[in-house]
């Protein structure tokens, strides 16, 4: 799995909250990244076991640019960069490769290849399941109209293990994390 994402995070945060550690207790992995690392996690199912991390701050007291390497259970593994001084506004891309094929997230466009097939088609909109309003799923929960969140806090809890991890082993040179602890 490779993930990217590009902002110009550095510039546009600069003199918010968002770059106050004491405010925002995090940079640009745990602002814009943090959704980055939750796509990955959704729609994978893939729990991770340990995690390095190389991050750049650009004398600033967040991270702004953050490289990070993740083994999951079973060892399958992904790499992650959050790139946070960017001169574009905004970029994404996601890429599974898998036994069966690959899956291709590239801005707003799904590409898939399946086994077998030696070019990338792109997936239409209605080829895609029906997707839900997190607004409204919030308000059902409030009002007691479903009784499980649909992404419940387990997802932001792992997300938050993630991304401390990347943060401790930046501070420690690099150095492998176990989530296993």
């Amino acid at each position: 799995i490779c993930a990217y994402q590009a902002q110009r995070w550095l510039i546009g945060a600069t003199g918010s909250w968002r770059q106050n550690l004491a405010l925002s207790c995090g940079g640009q992995l745990n602002d814009s990244g943090s959704h980055l690392l939750d796509v990955v996690l959704w729609v994978t199912g893939l729990e991770p076991e340990s995690v390095s991390a190389v991050i750049e701050n650009h004398g600033r007291e967040v991270d702004i640019d953050s490289a990070v390497t993740v083994r999951f259970k079973g060892g399958a593994i992904a790499t992650f960069n959050v790139v946070g001084s960017a001169s574009i506004s905004w970029h994404e891309d996601v890429s599974i490769h898998g036994d069966k094929g690959s899956v291709l997230y590239r801005n707003n466009k799904i590409l898939v290849a399946r086994e077998g097939e030696k070019s990338l088609t792109e997936v239409s909109v209605e080829e895609l399941p029906a997707s839900s309003d997190p607004d409204i799923d919030f308000v059902d929960l409030v009002l007691g109209r479903v009784s499980e969140a649909a992404a419940p806090s387990s997802c932001g809890l792992r997300i938050a293990r993630l991304t401390e991890a990347a943060w401790k082993s930046a501070a420690n040179g690099s150095k492998v994390i176990s989530l296993s602890e």
